[in-house]
């Protein structure tokens, strides 16, 4: 989808915007990974890892993952950085 931006004295800009899915948890609350790797924009590699060390919670129902997007969000904010406070 093109999209156009207003730039400067008055010029447009089109810019190509993807957009990607972004599950909401109340519609569907069990997605499996491909859909977590795409929401937290990450590689298969980079989840794998987070499972090993346990910093996202996932089920795994045989052999299908599953994660629940709520407990995810809640997961990742204890990584959160915030500024440092000083003067």
């Amino acid at each position: 989808m093109d999209k156009k931006l207003a730039v400067g004295n008055g010029a447009l800009l089109c810019v190509r915007i993807r957009f990607m899915k972004l599950y909401d948890a109340r519609r569907k609350p069990w997605v499996r990974r491909r859909a977590i790797e795409r929401r937290y924009d990450i590689c298969p590699r980079t989840l794998d890892t987070w499972m090993r060390e346990r910093r996202i919670p996932f089920c795994k129902v045989g052999r299908v993952l599953l994660f629940s997007i709520e407990k995810c969000d809640a997961a990742l904010e204890r990584f959160e950085s915030r500024p440092a406070s000083g003067a």
